[in-house]
């Protein structure tokens, strides 16, 4: 494993001549499938002393923020939870969620159109 990675180093510092830049692709690609994936920790249990209600409170706070930061947008974000973008706004109060900075002004907004219907 560590041969695939010292040899695609090797490459890196050749020329770029096309035949070269083949090598250093396939090379890498050979590393990259021989390196061994990056260890994650393992799952932790819960708090156990935390009710049910408690407990889905965090995974959903910490879920919907996962993947805000994931999309980028909070629209992205509702697409990919499954909400309109209103919804996910009221969600998040609900869980006592500030929405992203960038996202403020937009909130407000979905308060209004929420309102109206």
């Amino acid at each position: 494993m560590q041969i695939a990675q010292q040899a695609a180093e090797g490459v890196r510092r050749l020329d770029n001549t096309p035949v070269t830049e083949a090598l250093r692709s396939m090379i890498c690609r050979m590393a990259d499938i021989l390196s061994p994936p990056a260890q994650t920790p393992a799952p932790t249990l819960a708090d156990l002393s935390q009710s049910l209600a408690d407990a889905t409170v965090r995974f959903q706070s910490e879920y919907i923020h996962n993947v805000i930061q994931a999309e980028g947008n909070m629209s992205s974000a509702a697409r990919r939870l499954g909400l309109h973008r209103s919804n996910l706004y009221r969600k998040m109060r609900q869980l006592g969620m500030e929405p992203p900075e960038s996202a403020a002004g937009c909130a407000s907004e979905c308060d209004e159109a929420t309102d109206i219907a």
